[in-house]
């Protein structure tokens, strides 16, 4: 059984998401076992799942960080302008 390049494993992919090939006719082309191939793609695809995963998380944190300092913004100008109001009437 050969050892797969990175060049292999992107080939492997692209023919198997974008041609449709099943494991075994894959597998021939590469003189590998059908199940190597299909471990070599659901790899892939749980790699690209938890990068998505993960891309997803870290928007959700950034939202709710700038979203928190904006309420704390928000919060001093109406402290800060509350207490102007009331030096203004002193």
């Amino acid at each position: 059984m050969a050892k797969l390049t990175y060049t292999d494993k992107k080939e492997i992919i692209r023919i198997y998401d974008d041609e449709r090939y099943e494991y075994s006719r894959t597998a021939s082309l590469f003189h590998v076992s059908p199940s190597l191939i299909e471990r070599v793609v659901r790899n892939y695809h749980l790699h690209i799942e938890s990068k998505t995963a993960l891309a997803i998380e870290i928007k959700h944190r950034i939202h709710r960080y700038t979203f928190g300092l904006k309420n704390i913004k928000n919060l001093a100008i109406m402290v800060l302008s509350t207490n102007r109001k009331e030096d203004r009437q002193s």
